[in-house]
């Protein structure tokens, strides 16, 4: 799996995406893919806590793909300022 927002890189049967989801081999991928649906679905609060974990992850690109989740899920369920120290370093190592 190269990147890591995979759910939304991938086509999937209308009513099949959580079947799809909970397929997914790698339990980190698996978990970044749940936050994304939840992201997808409007659920906020679960998507913002799923991504959380994975802010300061050794991966770059896994670590960017969490913010970006976390960022975005919902400006009111969450506070960007936490996460500006490890945005801050994840722009250095680019």
């Amino acid at each position: 799996m190269e990147h890591k927002l995979w759910f939304m890189g991938t086509s999937y049967v209308p009513g099949e995406a959580r079947t799809l989801i909970d397929n997914l081999e790698d339990s980190a991928h698996r978990e970044m893919a749940r936050a994304e649906f939840y992201y997808f679905r409007g659920e906020s609060e679960k998507a913002a806590e799923i991504s959380e974990k994975y802010l300061q992850d050794e991966d770059l690109v896994f670590r960017m793909s969490a913010c970006l989740i976390y960022i975005f899920s919902d400006f009111s369920v969450v506070s960007v300022t936490p996460i500006l120290p490890i945005l801050a370093v994840t722009a250095s190592n680019i």
